[in-house]
């Protein structure tokens, strides 16, 4: 046994571009406005969608109208404007410049904005038309504060207004435009002080290019001065509507003793017609008065996020005390999520230094399994400051909500951002989150000024926060490696994750430095998934003298093949000694050897190892599968697969070619063909001779028994007379194995399939997946434990061109097709139709939790941007829709690299071994994690891991 001097540097166990928990996380883009002026409000509110952000400037005094007109006309008074920015790696770069196209003084236009894909709605709750519903007259002002909405939509580059929407029973100070929000086709507009305050939503819909009032919205106990309305939120056929005026308590809605409690309304859409569904109060049984509850929301698939600014308790983080009612207006966000219909509360959220008026909740924002909440009165608990502000950003994990970080741009720079109310409006998307700071007073413009330079009071500000997924560097050229004095990584190797859902890695690198002479400039390395540390498991010029019988002079001169077995922490790997391969393994506290070419093996007649071909998962992670071939025998006998534990004990040595085939009479085992692991146990296909002189037959086997699949058996699930002709690969699919094969006495178009060793067919060439669209050929295919699978096609059929004719597709075991990811198409996730999918540079997926990582180049976004790695879970009956998880382009932030950009992505699958994915070999991604290789702006390279625990 060797144990090298091993323990490592921490593997830099941080999180993206959050920080860690306890510190304040600063900015990544200081963004202002393009005629940056004093009392503008930039930053009043923000929303993003994708790649695109948007920032509203309500006090804006430009007098022109439309799009990208003269920003320096001053003959208006808070007009208001909407700023549009898009997103080129790192670069935000403003794209419009918005006015109403009846811009009037004290409209207030871009108080409110929302965005789909290429469309924007912007909210003017202070214009004083009188005219109603959609495209009235603009010029008529004989109605103070009726408010409008505003409708822009993108084509390429190009924005122009599309839409002027209003009320159908428009009445001064209805405020009209005081929330907006868009999702698709739909849009649902806020009007608080319609009817005496009492409020009202109002929905429109678009058909074409033409939009029509669909609902108009109330409470169903409406009161004056509810506010109903103040706050909006809107996906697919469920809308919130936030009334944080609202008097009652929980127990009784009609109940008006409790003044300003609040209260928040969420209404379903069955066709063309909108129903309330139910009440949301801060509780079920008591409500206090103040809160202020609704006077945000955000809702994300099936959770909302509810902000209270009023709430006062003093509790800290998540799930606190909420009855020490001690902090006036300190705030808190509460979290709903959908439960068979039933909104039931999951989280209570509140800031970490809770204060008198932080407002701790005064916006929300919500994508995926996060939450991004605005405290604009928030001054870091730093004595003697004022409205600072900052935003708090949670995440969910299983169904708990946990603190990650309070993103602030006064790091390090606090008498600048007194009075900024950073936090005043918040924008989430993906691993990008942006936060309105109306009150900051920088003199600056675009995107690339001088936080320092100030003297514009309230002109506003915008700051953009990097906080992709959990993104751990585990190793980077140039940096120092563990294992001995002076040296660092000069190139990084293959890696395999383990399949835990740990996060334990195994992987190759070359090392360089004085501490690496000639012979010593190879080493494999071991990521603990439990501490987080690296520790070399062994380098070329390794003495192994001895050892399996080696001469006493032996040393490493080569390794390879990196496999790590998960649950019993083993890192299996390949070296050459001399001319002989060994077989390794790394249990955490030594490296043993297991086994090596050249070796004399009792148990195959003290015969020795010719070649030692593939290194797999046995019955369980203790043993491995060796497909090997044999010195000195038979050309009729010299092969087989033999399962041995880490000692290098044979467990199994009866799968030998020329030996019974598991007692069928004269059946004897031929040539051995490939393994994979499945579910505690290996498949393998083997030849299979029948008897003396007989044709041999492609057989597939369990190390104790046929499992009767073999080749001419007619197909299961096919036509008559349609029979296996050969088979292509295996995998695994829960406890089941998973093959390819072709057929026989059947079209071309249709003569190749995948089926479970159990008969039931899974997928065939030709199938109609839906709408016409058919799978031409089949390329890889990974299967899951539901059992599930993800098939990576090509496709043929209604609508497919050679642009568009790749897919990844998701399958339940009986079910319904659906494309996840497609060339041709926008990418998921980002938001962005022109920017879409022009091939596939790399897959792979996990063979427990369907999770899986497609790195794809891009067509319609620049060079410095054009590819991006995405993460999702091949489980169609959640939502098998990948998220983006990094871009080229993007800032990369871990221990390793505080802050670099993104030139370049690789992810390295494994050699391909069949079409069924590559058996439990070097797989890059598992239930927890999956790994890739950057390149940097730097030039040096980083090995990162990621978590994929949120999908």
């Amino acid at each position: 046994m060797l144990n090298p001097n091993r323990w490592s540097l921490i593997a830099g166990l941080v999180l993206l571009a959050s920080g860690a928990a306890t510190t304040v996380r600063s900015h990544d883009v200081y963004v202002k406005a393009s005629n940056t002026k004093f009392f503008s409000k930039f930053g009043q509110s923000i929303a993003m969608s994708g790649s695109t952000l948007v920032v509203g400037s309500p006090y804006e005094k430009s007098g022109s109208a439309g799009v990208n007109g003269d920003q320096n006309n001053t003959n208006g008074s808070q007009t208001g404007a909407v700023y549009v920015y898009v997103r080129n790696g790192t670069e935000w770069v403003q794209q419009a410049y918005l006015k109403a196209s009846n811009p009037d003084i004290d409209d207030h236009f871009g108080q409110t904005v929302a965005i789909s894909g290429n469309t924007i709605v912007v909210g003017a709750p202070d214009e004083d038309s009188a005219a109603q519903s959609v495209n009235g007259d603009q010029a008529n002002n004989d109605q103070a504060s009726t408010g409008a909405a505003y409708v822009f939509v993108r084509t390429g580059t190009s924005w122009v207004q599309q839409a002027y929407l209003k009320g159908s029973n428009i009445d001064s100070l209805d405020s009209f435009g005081v929330a907006v929000a868009i999702d698709g086709n739909t849009i649902a507009v806020g009007a608080d002080g319609e009817q005496s305050g009492s409020g009202s939503a109002y929905i429109f819909v678009r058909k074409g290019s033409t939009w029509t009032q669909q609902a108009r919205l109330r409470a169903s106990n409406a009161n004056n001065s509810d506010g109903f309305g103040s706050a909006v939120a809107l996906t697919g056929n469920t809308l919130v509507v936030g009334a944080p005026f609202e008097d009652s308590r929980a127990s009784d809605p009609t109940d008006n003793s409790a003044p300003n409690a609040g209260a928040a309304y969420v209404f379903g859409r069955k066709g063309t017609a909108w129903t309330e569904q139910t009440i949301l109060k801060t509780s079920t049984t008591y409500n206090d008065n103040g809160d202020l509850f609704g006077c945000s929301a955000a809702i994300y698939a099936d959770t909302v996020v509810i902000g209270a600014r009023g709430e006062a308790s003093n509790a800290t983080g998540v799930n606190g005390d909420r009855f020490d009612n001690s902090f006036n207006r300190c705030g808190a966000a509460f979290v709903f999520r959908n439960q068979d219909d039933n909104w039931v509360l999951q989280g209570y959220l509140k800031g970490k230094f809770p204060a008198a008026f932080n407002d701790f909740g005064a916006s929300v924002a919500i994508h995926r399994d996060r939450i991004l909440v605005g405290c604009p009165g928030d001054d870091l608990g730093i004595p003697n400051t004022t409205e600072m502000g900052a935003s708090y950003l949670f995440e969910r994990s299983e169904n708990y909500w946990g603190f990650v970080s309070r993103l602030s741009p006064a790091a390090g720079n606090y008498s600048k951002a007194y009075n900024n109310e950073t936090g005043t409006s918040v924008a989430l998307w993906g691993d990008v989150a942006a936060v309105g700071a109306p009150g900051e007073a920088g003199s600056s413009t675009g995107t690339h000024g001088d936080i320092s330079q100030d003297g514009q009071s309230d002109a506003g500000a915008a700051f953009v926060f990097y906080v992709g997924a959990r993104i751990d560097g585990v190793a980077k050229t140039g940096t120092t490696a563990p294992g001995g004095p002076s040296i660092v990584y000069s190139k990084i190797g293959d890696a395999s994750v383990d399949p835990s859902a740990q996060g334990g890695i195994l992987f190759q690198a070359a090392v360089s430095g004085p501490g690496a002479p000639a012979g010593q400039t190879q080493a494999m390395f071991n990521l603990d998934r439990f501490s987080s540390l690296t520790w070399m498991s062994m380098r070329t010029g390794t003495p192994v003298g001895g050892l399996l019988g080696l001469p006493s002079t032996a040393k490493v001169s080569s390794l390879s093949n990196p496999v790590n077995t998960g649950s019993m922490s083993r890192g299996w790997f390949t070296a050459m000694v001399g001319s002989s391969k060994v077989v390794f393994v790394d249990d955490q506290s030594t490296v043993s050897p297991v086994i090596r070419t050249g070796q004399l093996i009792p148990a195959l007649g003290n015969r020795a190892l010719a070649s030692i071909r593939e290194v797999l998962p046995a019955t369980h992670t203790d043993q491995t599968a060796l497909l090997y071939t044999l010195k000195g025998a038979t050309a009729a006998s010299d092969s087989g697969l033999l399962i041995v534990d880490r000692t290098g004990a044979v467990v199994n040595a009866t799968l030998r070619e020329g030996s019974s085939f598991f007692g069928m009479g004269s059946a004897t085992f031929g040539q051995f063909i490939h393994g994979t692991q499945v579910h505690s146990n290996t498949r393998f296909i083997a030849k299979m001779i029948p008897g003396p002189g007989q044709t041999a037959k492609d057989a597939i086997c369990t190390p104790t028994q046929a499992t009767g699949i073999t080749q001419g058996d007619l197909a299961a699930g096919t036509s008559a007379g349609e029979r296996y002709r050969s088979f292509l690969g295996l995998g695994r699919a829960s406890i089941f194995g998973l093959f390819r094969a072709t057929l026989t006495n059947c079209p071309t178009a249709t003569n190749e399939g995948l089926w479970l060793d159990s008969g039931a067919p899974v997928a065939r060439k030709g199938q109609d997946i839906g709408n016409g669209i058919k799978i031409a050929r089949i390329l890889r295919v990974w299967g899951n434990d539901a059992p599930e699978f993800l098939l990576h096609v090509v496709l043929s059929g209604t609508g497919v061109t050679p642009a568009n004719n790749v897919a990844l597709v998701a399958k339940p075991h009986t079910g319904a097709f659906k494309i996840v990811a497609r060339t041709g198409f926008p990418v998921p996730d980002m938001g962005d139709p022109n920017i879409k999918i022009r091939s596939f540079a790399a897959v792979d997926a996990a063979t427990a939790g369907g999770h899986f990582i497609l790195l794809a180049n891009l067509s319609g976004a620049p060079a410095s941007s054009n590819q991006v790695l995405l993460a999702g879970r091949a489980t169609p009956s959640d939502n098998p829709v990948p998220h983006v998880i990094l871009r080229k382009g993007d800032l990369l932030h871990t221990a390793l690299t505080p802050s670099s950009v993104i030139t370049g992505i690789s992810v390295r699958t494994a050699p391909d071994v069949g079409a069924v994915a590559t058996g439990s070999r070097r797989t890059q991604v598992n239930a927890g994690w999956a790994t890739a290789l950057v390149t940097l702006s730097s030039g040096a390279k980083e090995l990162i891991r990621f978590d994929l625990s949120f999908l």
